[in-house]
């Protein structure tokens, strides 16, 4: 059983990776990488679910997590492409090892 701040970095982290997942995306369909496009996609996808499933169990965690995540969006605007080597922490091996 985890606490509730755990619960909220565990969304925010969620939050955080939905980010940087829609940003590869953009990237590579910019760069006409239709492999790395789809395989963060599904990536994307993963996280999407999670999020849903946060959203089902803690709901009020889940908007306080949003807000936090929009208001630190706000403050830190996140850059206009992808800092090299952010994607390799999506690769298979790296995410089965991090989950």
């Amino acid at each position: 059983m985890h606490s509730p701040v755990q619960t909220l970095f565990a969304i925010l982290r969620s939050c955080n990776r939905r980010r940087e997942l829609l940003r590869l995306v953009a990237w590579a369909e910019r760069k006409r990488l239709r492999r790395p496009a789809r395989l963060y996609r599904f990536r994307l996808e993963d996280e999407e679910q999670r999020l849903s499933r946060y959203g089902l169990h803690h709901p009020t965690l889940c908007r306080i997590a949003w807000m936090i995540h929009d208001l630190n969006t706000l403050c830190f605007p996140p850059s206009a492409s992808p800092r090299r080597g952010l994607a390799g922490g999506y690769r298979r091996r790296a995410m089965a090892v991090g989950q």
